[in-house]
């Protein structure tokens, strides 16, 4: 069976035991979701920051220059990006709306 044959059957064997399965499994499996989504909201950050941590550290010993300038690269293209958002808010979104008038 193809990959996308197998997708269409996962997709209808789930609407189908989602409809006839009792509330009390439903829910069970709500839950686990939501356990498992937090887990995974928790854990994800931290494995990243670990690959940058030895990518970094797996570098030559001279390459502290290119390193310090490309985090300040990132650095002051995130502020940048950031005031110019604002101010590009602060011009536009004035033409947007329009005054409060009074609801009767």
């Amino acid at each position: 069976m193809g990959l996308v044959l197998k997708l269409v059957a996962g997709i209808v064997a789930g609407i189908l035991i989602g409809l006839y399965m009792p509330e009390w499994v439903s829910q069970l499996l709500l839950t686990f979701k939501t356990l498992f989504g937090q887990l995974l909201f928790f854990t994800i950050p931290l494995l990243i920051l670990f690959f940058i941590t030895s990518g970094i550290a797996s570098l030559p010993s001279n390459s502290g220059k290119m390193l310090g300038k490309t985090l300040g690269i990132a650095y002051a293209s995130t502020v940048i990006a950031g005031i110019v958002a604002f101010f590009a808010a602060s011009i536009v979104v004035p033409w947007l709306t329009t005054d409060a008038q009074s609801v009767s």
